[in-house]
């Protein structure tokens, strides 16, 4: 599935992190990114997230289908939200 990525900065300003494919494995989640952005986002362009429950504070699975994700698992967290 097709994501679009973006983060807030803590002055509120919204910025695009371009176009991510997600795969669920059985014990991770894989981000690719398809498109890049304009600008750097300073992202990771290929992420491998655990779903171990110790480290569960870098990635959180909504209920609506997107994901939350801290990369760096502290500072700026970075919304995927899928593309319909």
């Amino acid at each position: 599935m097709i994501y679009k990525m973006y983060y807030v900065t803590g002055g509120g300003t919204e910025y695009d992190g371009g176009k991510w494919e997600i795969e669920e494995k059985p014990k991770s989640f894989i981000f690719k990114c398809i498109e890049q952005p304009f600008y750097e986002s300073h992202c990771p362009v290929n992420m491998r997230i655990s779903k171990n429950k110790e480290l569960r504070h870098c990635l959180r699975n909504n209920e609506d289908g997107s994901f939350t994700v801290y990369p760096f698992q502290c500072g700026t967290p970075h919304i995927f939200e899928p593309i319909l």
